[in-house]
């Protein structure tokens, strides 16, 4: 068992915004005897009946254990665009977040996943966890994105600046970013295209990172709204111990009112 997969759930999430549902359980999950290392995570989001609202579905995953160091360690899921009133969900490739937990197995950690944004369908949830009886190398990956989504008018050329930060705190290094930007009035024939920013006066580089949007193609349909997790990993730059984080986006064009959320991938040595 040098490397194996082991899948949690699925479990049906709540469609209310912000409350969090248990994956696998209310007891938690429990780590597998001999386990050295718990590598990866990777979230399987997907919705089981008719996908009757227009917009997309935004979740995310928060990881907690009392019996090991994870925190903080919250994570998009892929996020359900909209093909339609009551048609397919467009849902690209969920990401591997990569973990390298030292265990002995036998701990209890939680999966909670939760709606970050309002829906009329919940959907299902399930955690594929990558494990390893021999012990993990390289550094431990931990995980913090912005609390809430932010709003995206609707002007061209134009940069929004989120005025709530958020912050990494005993960080070393940033190490990834990731940004989801999507309409929340479905309009036919426009799409999202942009960047995504962070800045700080902690970061100890020469300039702030940013990144390309991604799928935010326009449909000729009211409804169709395709949305991705815009990621970039394989980072190495400096934090200070406490670095508060703003996040904004800058819309290249004219689209029907829209929101976008970020977070980053972080080492502590």
């Amino acid at each position: 068992m040098r490397k194996i997969p082991v899948c949690v759930g699925p479990t049906a999430i709540s469609k209310t915004l912000g409350v969090e549902t248990s994956i696998g359980g209310a007891a938690g999950w429990k780590v597998p005897a001999g386990t050295k290392a718990i590598l990866s995570v990777k979230v399987s989001y997907s919705l089981a009946g008719v996908n009757d609202d227009v917009l997309p579905k935004i979740a995310r995953v928060r990881i907690y254990s009392e019996d090991l160091k994870i925190e903080p360690c919250t994570v998009y899921a892929a996020p359900i665009g909209s093909l339609k009133t009551s048609g397919n969900g467009d849902q690209s490739e969920a990401p591997e977040y990569p973990l390298n937990i030292r265990c002995n197995g036998g701990e209890t950690i939680f999966f909670y996943g939760t709606q970050i944004v309002t829906t009329t369908t919940a959907g299902s949830m399930a955690i594929t966890v990558t494990i390893s009886n021999e012990s993990p190398t390289g550094p431990q990956y931990f995980y913090k994105t912005a609390a809430v989504v932010y709003a995206l008018p609707v002007t061209a050329d134009l940069k929004t600046t989120d005025p709530t930060v958020y912050t990494v705190s005993g960080g070393m290094k940033i190490t990834g970013v990731y940004g989801m930007a999507w309409q929340t009035v479905a309009a036919a024939a426009t799409g999202i295209a942009g960047r995504y920013m962070l800045e700080s006066a902690d970061f100890k580089a020469a300039i702030n990172p940013s990144w390309a949007n991604e799928r935010g193609n326009s449909f000729l349909s009211v409804g169709e709204n395709p949305c991705s997790i815009c990621k970039v990993e394989g980072l190495d730059f400096l934090i200070a111990e406490t670095t508060n984080i703003t996040q904004a986006f800058y819309n290249l064009a004219t689209i029907a009112v829209g929101a976008f959320i970020t977070g980053v991938q972080f080492t502590k040595q």
